[in-house]
């Protein structure tokens, strides 16, 4: 029989990877999964869905926008056309 899942805030930045918020993003894909192939129901509530663009609209952890590695391109670099 399957079951009715809410996905709270901190399930679902784990689900989108947030960067900084996603410690736990391999036990809880394994999870999800799970529930997904024994046909349980997994509703998103809009306060999670809310919460879930306000951290992904706040800039990133400083150690990674002060990166010089080319993997982790800066906020500011790609938000902010050079001069030309």
């Amino acid at each position: 029989m399957s079951a009715i899942v809410l996905v709270n805030t901190s399930v679902f930045v784990n689900i989108l990877d947030v960067v900084g918020k996603n410690e736990n993003r391999n036990g809880i894909i394994t999870a999800f999964q799970n529930m997904i192939e024994t046909g349980d129901h997994v509703p998103l509530p809009m306060a999670a869905i809310i919460e879930n663009g306000n951290h992904i609209a706040q800039p990133c952890p400083w150690p990674l926008q002060q990166s010089t590695h080319p993997d982790k391109v800066s906020l500011k670099r790609s938000v902010i056309p050079s001069p030309s």
